[in-house]
């Protein structure tokens, strides 16, 4: 049997999940941010912010604090999402990139507030300090995390199968040499 036509395709299969992966428009976007205060609680908080839209303005599915130096209240990660007072959790992509945001979550009780770009304030205030800055969005940064697409690892990894079952084939059928 000529194997060629069927590497042919198994090799484009491959290749097309590739190159897939490295689409950053394909699904939602996730980014990692960190909030660094340097007022009279100087501290940072970090986290990400999940399921945005690229060339959109979209409101994020989570926003998961995964780290503070003020001491948040709750086990961390937390998702802080479910607080967020109405209409504030906006978050705009422009290629890839966060370009204008405001989120304000907290509970009634504001043993915790986070704020992004809210009144002009970024940080994290709770009951026991705060970490904040006055400044606009100078004291945040946010990093695209890079998440590959179930549908192209599947293919990606259909096609390696397919690779390695036509090799095992091939090794089977060719004579011991002498």
């Amino acid at each position: 049997m000529n194997f060629k036509p069927v590497l042919a395709i198994v090799a484009a299969g491959t290749i097309a999940a590739l190159a897939g992966m490295s689409s950053a428009s394909a699904g939602p976007l996730n980014f990692a941010f960190s909030i660094t205060g340097t007022g009279t609680n100087p501290g940072s908080v970090t986290g990400e912010i999940e399921g945005l839209t690229n060339n959109a303005t979209t409101a994020a599915s989570a926003v998961i604090i995964t780290s503070d130096t003020i001491g948040f209240p709750f086990i961390q990660p937390y998702n802080t999402v479910g607080d967020v007072f109405s209409g504030l959790n906006s978050f705009q992509v422009t290629s890839g990139s966060i370009t204008d945001f405001i989120y304000f979550a907290g509970t009634a009780d504001s043993s915790y507030d986070l704020l992004f770009n809210y009144l002009g304030l970024n940080g994290l205030t709770t009951e026991t300090g705060s970490v904040l800055n006055n400044d606009g969005v100078s004291g945040i940064t946010f990093t695209p995390l890079d998440v590959p697409e179930p549908g192209s690892l599947a293919l990606l990894g259909t096609g390696l199968l397919g690779l390695a079952l036509i090799l095992r084939r091939r090794q089977a059928k060719v004579p011991p040499r002498a």
